[in-house]
């Protein structure tokens, strides 16, 4: 099978060395690389750390253990605007396409969280595979920031726990595109299908700094988290 014409691979790495420096990859990473990736000796890859490190290489041996020679490594600035996405605990397969389009849109961190109408914390998420999803998203999309991914909390231990100013998504407020340009920590709050109790909301309002509608229809969280994201990232470049 021919490899797609102008086709980019992107590898996420533990550490970019520096210029002229090599890599050694383990098992899992050669056979992604050579068995997933259809990657030919000689080949020039991207690698990432998820840091902000990138660096181009080229395949030097290809096999159990894939050796890469890197040169033109670069460091990308910090991101002005660190989104973070508290999630409610939803369906699994619903919340991995969540991570996936986070990690394509860039935040930084995804804080999981249970609350009165949401998933059960005695059902714990699969966190090994939510990074993985991370993982593979980061490396499609050139993203060169891997999200944190933490493990879920109830919601009032997570609102005592962090001190990020909050952006609440909330029927009937203003629009989203009415919302003065961030930067700095921000973070996203989408709630459940049952929506928030009052006590949590009356929690929730206390800490927002901003309420953003979303437009005329009652969005399920994953669709929210990924709109206000996508538009808050929008709204950032070139500021």
């Amino acid at each position: 099978m021919k490899k797609p014409i102008g086709r980019v691979l992107r590898l996420l790495i533990d550490e970019v060395p520096v210029q002229g420096g090599e890599v050694k990859l383990d098992a899992a990473r050669s056979h992604h690389l050579v068995t997933v990736l259809r990657a030919d000796e000689g080949q020039e890859v991207l690698v990432l750390d998820g840091r902000g490190g990138t660096a181009k290489a080229i395949l030097r041996e290809a096999g159990r253990h894939c050796r890469l020679d890197c040169r033109a490594p670069a460091r990308h600035p910090d991101p002005t605007l660190l989104l973070q996405a508290w999630m409610p605990l939803i369906r699994p397969e619903r919340l991995e396409v969540a991570l996936e389009k986070l990690t394509e849109l860039g935040v930084s961190r995804v804080c999981l969280y249970s609350s009165a109408h949401s998933g059960n914390l005695r059902r714990p998420a699969d966190m090994a595979r939510l990074r993985r999803i991370c993982e593979a998203a980061l490396e499609q999309s050139g993203n060169p920031w891997l999200p944190q991914v933490d493990a879920p909390v109830q919601l009032e231990s997570l609102l005592a726990g962090r001190h990020e100013p909050l952006v609440l998504a909330s029927p009937g407020a203003s629009p989203l595109t009415q919302l003065p340009v961030q930067t700095g920590a921000l973070a996203l709050v989408a709630g459940p299908e049952g929506g928030f109790s009052p006590e949590e909301l009356e929690l929730l309002h206390e800490r927002a700094v901003a309420k953003v509608g979303l437009g005329p229809h009652i969005l399920r969280a994953e669709t929210a988290m990924i709109l206000l994201a996508g538009v808050l990232q929008s709204l950032s470049i070139g500021h």
